[in-house]
């Protein structure tokens, strides 16, 4: 996973440079929240404007900037600090002058302008979205807040995402803050005019390559879903339509070995995103008319001490029968999406992915999910219609709009005409 700080493929982001937070008559500085000092100000904008000036033309250009309705019901900041806020005159509020980012850096028509509620540029917004599509992998970082406050939400939240981060001593405020001490495992910390002079050493970003670069995701497909002594079938749990013949379980599971040894042989990942739940389904995820439409008939028909997919149980492992390869990856999922309050998207990331084949449960439950997130996020899915629970119905082609459809076959024989993999990318795509 190492690599060296490279700004090859970086963006400048600048979060919350704001007249309320930084002018002398700002909001926060009539009642001397945050103090701002005017020969602070100078340094700190002229500081910015020779940032962008080395970016501009040459590396994406990204403004957060927070605003909020005059009420505050959309203000996701910690309840200490909203408290705080109630009681100010209004600050940030949309279209006033004191939201606004100052004439001195305002952005052009070419840079991205992106709006946030909470601390984190990357809470509730479309930031990490933008910056996969731009093919970045560095964000330079600059702004208002400081380490206390969305410099360091930001900043922490990039890593889990898997970006690198570098943060500008002297163009956030307040400057060279000894808070930033805390980052010697989260980001680098670099001066203005290193950051330009790496910016120079780095040069034009690269395009992103083109390519298939696919990995195998199983969805859901698991022993006490399919399994002829899964829980479902063995305690006649209703399943109208959805259960499959000895012949159809067989052609599934033979499909799904076919796609599993020719992805092995590439060296590409097959990742098992399995459904594990406690027992008392505290931790399940799955929608509350899941929950009013299962629990009912699952409470009157399993005797105590048994469910459904219920972690470290035969139930919840793969179906009997499907191979699983040596270094295959697991995904531990809690709801209907892969994607859904799991770590897979920063697993794809780190391995370079960018195409998911996906094959497992019904198309109408986990994989439908797991298809629209996943597009979502900006992956290419390819759905392998005979390698799921329920190869012929016509639901496929309402995924069809979101992804390929494809069968065993087709997919076979696209595997067969790629480059075996050479190595794994690492950081974001």
């Amino acid at each position: 996973m190492f690599k060296e700080l490279n700004l090859t493929n970086a963006a400048v982001v600048i979060i919350d440079i704001q007249e309320d937070l930084l002018a002398a008559r700002g909001g926060l500085n009539q009642i001397g929240l945050q103090p701002v000092d005017q020969e602070e100000r100078r340094t700190l904008m002229g500081n910015c404007q020779r940032l962008l000036a080395a970016a501009r033309n040459a590396k994406p250009i990204i403004y957060v900037q927070t605003v909020f309705r005059r009420d505050l019901s959309d203000c996701f900041f910690p309840p200490k600090w909203l408290r705080q806020l109630r009681e100010l005159p209004p600050v940030l509020v949309e279209r006033t002058p004191g939201a606004a980012i100052p004439n001195e850096i305002a952005p052009q028509a070419d840079d991205y302008v992106i709006t946030k509620k909470s601390l984190s540029a990357f809470q509730f917004t479309h930031l990490d979205r933008l910056l996969s599509g731009l093919g970045v992998d560095t964000c330079i970082v600059a702004g208002f807040c400081g380490v206390p406050g969305s410099i360091d939400d930001t900043t922490r939240m990039g890593g889990l995402f898997g970006y690198d981060t570098v943060i500008v001593a002297d163009a956030v405020f307040p400057m060279r803050t000894p808070h930033l001490v805390t980052f010697e495992k989260r980001a680098a910390v670099k001066e203005t005019h290193e950051i330009i002079s790496l910016l120079q050493e780095a040069g034009q970003r690269k395009e992103k390559v083109d390519g298939l670069r696919p990995a195998m995701i199983i969805v859901a497909m698991n022993n006490d879903g399919h399994h002829p002594m899964g829980s479902k079938y063995r305690y006649g749990i209703n399943l109208p339509g959805l259960k499959a013949t000895d012949e159809g379980r067989e052609l599934f599971i033979r499909n799904n070995n076919r796609l599993i040894e020719a992805m092995t042989r590439k060296g590409f990942p097959v990742i098992h995103a399995q459904t594990a739940v406690r027992l008392d389904q505290a931790d399940d995820a799955h929608s509350i008319q899941s929950f009013r439409v299962t629990m009912p008939e699952w409470k009157r028909k399993f005797p105590p001490g048994v469910g459904y997919m219920i972690e470290d149980t035969w139930g919840a492992e793969i179906l009997e029968g499907v191979k699983l390869p040596e270094g295959y990856y697991r995904v531990y999922k809690k709801g209907n999406s892969a994607f859904g309050l799991t770590h897979l998207q920063r697993l794809l990331r780190n391995l370079g992915v960018n195409v998911c084949i996906i094959t497992g449960d019904s198309t109408t439950g986990c994989v439908s999910d797991t298809v629209r997130e996943g597009t979502g996020l900006g992956y290419e899915l390819i759905v392998v219609s005979d390698a799921t629970s329920r190869a012929d119905i016509p639901y496929h082609q309402v995924l069809a709009n979101r992804a390929e459809v494809k069968s065993t076959v087709e997919v076979l024989a696209l595997l067969e005409k790629l480059q075996p993999a050479t190595k794994r990318a690492t950081g974001a795509a």
